[in-house]
């Protein structure tokens, strides 16, 4: 039994390999566009949820503006991170999930009176600085109070977290 001859074929292969190298290459670039594209796409889910999540709030909460009352009442609570330059700084969809959660956490601030958290603001404060967030995004993060700012019937959240756990 006689082995044909590769010569004859060089051209063939080299051809083939160079379309199977241009097909891997193709493949690894499209994902990589998906990819990126998918990753843009849940970060602005995400924030488009906590934005109907406050609107809804908002809606909620309309009924204690029309509620006469002579002292001044919380009507929303914002939560803001400060932003570090250093290389491991929060994501944005941990960044998210944990401002829902320290929303969450502060629900029964809600229509209460400023007077009360202007009297002791160290309490109010207390009750985040140092806690603990578990699993998010795979992570735990310790928050610590920058500032606690109120503003008109709108109490403002400074926060800095630094990661526990990876």
């Amino acid at each position: 039994m006689r082995v044909p001859p590769f010569e004859r074929y060089e051209k063939a292969l080299a051809g083939a390999g160079i379309f199977l190298v241009g097909l891997i290459v193709g493949c690894a670039l499209f994902m990589s566009i998906y990819q990126n594209n998918f990753s843009i796409l849940s970060i602005q889910n995400q924030q488009l949820r906590s934005e109907l999540k406050s609107l809804k709030d908002d809606i909620r909460l309309n009924g204690l503006k029309q509620k006469k009352s002579s002292h001044a009442l919380i009507h929303s609570i914002k939560v803001t991170f400060e932003r570090k330059p250093e290389a491991n700084k929060m994501d944005e969809v941990s960044e998210n999930k944990l401002r829902e959660e320290i929303t969450q956490d502060l629900q029964f601030l809600y229509g209460s009176e400023i007077r009360k958290i202007r009297d002791d603001p160290l309490l109010y404060r207390n009750l985040l600085e140092g806690k603990t967030y578990h699993a998010i995004q795979e992570r735990d993060y310790t928050i610590y109070v920058r500032s606690l700012i109120i503003i008109d019937d709108e109490l403002t959240i400074t926060l800095s977290a630094a990661v526990v756990r990876k």
